[in-house]
């Protein structure tokens, strides 16, 4: 019935080195299937190694240790694959060196409104709010959620005589709501399956995080769980300045804005996880404010994201190409504003985007804009870059463009592609040094009178 079990235990370093803990959370690096698998095969294997300690085993007990090194291998397996995403991480979090670009002189001055309406994206002077002070409002939607930007200084330009380019005029404009039609419904719900590993609101450290976990009777009503959250935390202090790794397993989750102190979402805790569980639904991704200085590796892995805002980082480049593949499919709004970057190549596979904003970065020109594929693109901002030309294939989004927002760059003339851009609402180019002041005065009536213009100068072009 039993037998003598004398043998040397040829597996103990192995089997010690599988029982060490995995080298990062296995449920947000890979997924929960993997991270429950793992634990089951270190149960069975710690379980082998107290047979290993007995004189007699029986039959069932010998054939068990049979199974030692299958498991070692499907433990190592697991572990392996953990440590490579790990590391890959690690080095895309490593930040880029930007591109030195040899800058225009003078700089070009970016003009930006006093306020800037983050529901509506109406903007203005401080004048125009209404309410009262400690209480103001867009008075466009009424929204009290209104970004103040810094006063910018401005400096005394001397005119010089003879010149034939002068800047244009910078004139104020108000940004309408841009978003399409499918942006503007509700996200439909998911329907998910009970996840034994969901969750709990005692496992949050942040309350933003136990309230989504608590709506809903703790999740038994799905219909009435909050299916977006916003942590807006920006001064330092506990718990907000450790980011809380039970977010990225709040997997019904479609919508996440963050604005958090500096350092928290540089660091290892997110940029190591995200997007967790998040990938599976997430929606809408808001990390503006944040001081970043790189792309999250994981965004690649968000399966349904339509709209990215990366706005007013340090972000100096761009992941690589594949990583917006990734998200192509789906991408619509992509929001870059208010960094440091100079390209916008790794771009070119996004077609589906109907919104993209670059103002404010050191662009000299818009290559990585796939304007023959582009066919929903309706709006195009890249105020105050130093953008030598307009591109003539801008053309190419003939049957889409309706703002094309270029103020504040380095250009002296527009080219007559503009003309085909039959939907085109808004040119704006003020504060661009403009040779032909015909151009600028057609600008200052409207797009109609621009068009005129530019379509007389073209086919005088071409009768020479």
């Amino acid at each position: 019935r039993s037998s003598s079990h004398c043998r040397e235990d040829v597996h103990a370093q192995a089997r010690a080195e599988a029982l060490e803990a995995a080298p990062g959370d296995l449920g947000l690096l890979i997924d929960d299937e993997t991270e429950k698998k793992f634990k089951s095969l270190q149960k069975k294997l710690r379980d082998i190694g107290k047979l290993r300690g007995q004189e007699k085993l029986e039959k069932l007990q010998q054939e068990k240790l049979k199974l030692e090194p299958g498991l070692i291998e499907e433990i190592q397996a697991i572990r392996t694959k953990a440590a490579e995403l790990v590391a890959e991480r690690r080095a895309k979090m490593a930040a880029p060196k930007a591109v030195k670009v040899e800058k225009f002189a003078p700089a070009p001055r970016r003009a930006l409104p006093d306020w800037q309406c983050n529901s509506c994206g109406a903007s203005g002077k401080s004048g125009d709010l209404i309410g009262s002070d400690g209480a103001l409002a867009c008075p466009k939607c009424g929204d009290s959620n209104i970004q103040f930007n810094a006063p910018v200084a401005e400096e005394d330009e001397e005119e010089e005589d003879g010149g034939d380019a002068a800047p244009v005029k910078a004139k104020k404009h108000e940004s309408t709501d841009l978003k399409t039609n499918r942006q503007k419904k509700p996200p439909p719900a998911v329907k998910k399956s009970d996840d034994t590993t969901a969750p709990t609101p005692e496992s949050a450290k942040w309350q933003e995080v136990k309230d989504v976990l608590l709506s809903g009777d703790r999740g038994v009503d799905k219909s009435r769980m909050k299916k977006a959250i916003e942590v807006n935390q920006a001064k330092s202090g506990a718990p907000y300045d450790a980011f809380d790794s039970t977010l990225l397993k709040c997997a019904f989750l479609t919508r996440v804005e963050l604005k958090l102190p500096p350092g928290v979402l540089s660091g290892e805790a997110f940029q190591l996880y995200f997007p967790g569980n998040l990938s599976e639904n997430l929606l809408e991704l808001i990390l503006k404010e944040n001081q970043l200085a790189t792309v999250p590796p994981g965004i690649q892995q968000l399966q349904r994201i339509r709209s990215i805002d990366l706005s007013h980082n340090s972000i100096v480049a761009l992941p690589d190409e594949d990583t917006w593949d990734a998200v192509s499919g789906s991408l619509e709004l992509l929001d870059l504003s208010f960094n440091k970057l100079t390209s916008i190549s790794p771009l070119a596979p996004l077609k589906k985007l109907s919104q993209l904003k670059v103002d404010a970065n050191e662009l000299t020109s818009l290559s990585g804009v796939s304007w023959k594929d582009l066919k929903q693109l309706a709006i195009l901002s890249a105020v105050g870059n130093q953008l030598a030309e307009i591109p003539e294939a801008v053309a190419e989004c003939a049957g889409s463009l309706e703002y094309l927002e270029l103020s504040e760059n380095k250009f002296t003339t527009v080219p007559t592609s503009v003309c085909d851009l039959k939907k085109l609402k808004t040119l704006n180019i003020a504060g661009n040094p403009i040779k032909d002041q015909k151009i600028v005065k057609a600008s200052d009536k409207g797009i109609k009178d621009l068009k005129a213009y530019l379509s007389k100068i073209g086919g005088s072009k071409g009768k020479k």
